[in-house]
């Protein structure tokens, strides 16, 4: 029992980690019957949004992912996984002003998420904001000095902005 607790957690945490090719099918099925037999089903909701946004070849992943991962924030608007994933899918697809919602919305629910932070800044790095995007890198570090992202993305904003000799530093 106690196996199969753990091996549902990891699956809840990051549900694509079980699946292979040949699976994705008859997981997608089960997880869209779960939809059908309960619409209001938070959670099977956020694991297809983030199956169609790591399987990105199936036909219209990331439609389908948007789509579930934005009826899981309907459901739960404090949902802060499901904000994130669609604050990063936003941003792979070039929509940064709905990445920033996201993120934003996430750092109102927890300002110590660093990961909302270096999306943020993501988001505003794109946009051109370097200055405000480095910011928001900072604070991401500063939360969580393990995150490499943060520090790439810190370097790579400096180095845009053509202070190399800082962004040696990070």
């Amino acid at each position: 029992h106690n196996n199969l607790a753990n091996s549902l957690t990891a699956m809840w945490k990051n549900p694509g980690m079980f699946m292979h090719k040949k699976d994705i099918d008859k997981v997608i099925y089960h997880y869209m019957k779960a939809i059908q037999l309960r619409p209001e089903f938070t959670a099977a909701h956020f694991n297809l949004g983030l199956i169609f946004a790591k399987w990105s070849h199936l036909d219209q992943a990331p439609e389908r992912a948007t789509l579930h991962l934005k009826e899981a924030i309907r459901l739960n608007p404090n949902f802060i996984g499901a904000h994130l994933a669609l604050g990063n899918i936003f941003i792979q697809t070039n929509k940064f002003e709905m990445a920033k919602y996201h993120f934003k919305t996430i750092i109102q629910l927890n300002p110590n998420s660093f990961a909302a932070h270096n999306g943020l800044g993501s988001a505003l790095g794109e946009q051109g904001n370097l200055e405000q995007a480095i910011v928001h890198f900072n604070i991401s570090k500063k939360i969580n000095p393990d995150y490499a992202e943060a520090y790439q993305n810190l370097g790579t904003a400096l180095s845009l902005l053509g202070k190399r000799e800082e962004s040696e530093y990070h």
